[in-house]
């Protein structure tokens, strides 16, 4: 299902639909935020620019989804989500590709899948 950006998305997704991670991070403290958000949850600052994310990161946790959430999803299953910690320091969810052998601290990169309407992040294993 494709997502619905808001005032504070629309950017990240503008972003992935031209195959980069844009994450916004805060002008005060200077730490880098994910999901888009007004304020910054480590400081309460509002007030933000964009830094284009290098789109490298580590596996940090991972589960494995068996039972498909809506009848559209059965062929996709077994999938794998994951939390990646970007190398930017924050973390976000997204599916893993391919069929690595899955461990905490996995160098993984960003991946794009373009569907009919909007362009989904996905994560590989580096080198892969």
């Amino acid at each position: 299902m494709a997502p619905q950006p808001d005032e504070e998305s629309a950017a990240f997704w503008a972003a992935v639909k031209e195959h980069r991670l844009e994450l916004q991070r805060c002008n005060a403290c200077g730490r880098v935020r994910f999901p888009p958000m007004p304020g910054c949850p480590y400081c309460g600052a509002l007030g933000h620019d964009t830094t284009e994310a290098t789109g490298s990161g580590t596996l940090y946790s991972w589960v494995v989804v068996h039972v498909p959430l809506t009848p559209s999803a059965a062929a996709e299953v077994p999938y794998t989500i994951g939390t990646i910690t970007l190398e930017e320091g924050c973390r976000m969810v997204a599916r893993i590709d391919g069929d690595p052998a899955l461990r905490d601290g996995l160098a993984l990169a960003a991946t794009y899948v373009d569907h009919a309407d909007w362009t989904e992040v996905r994560f590989a294993a580096e080198g892969r």
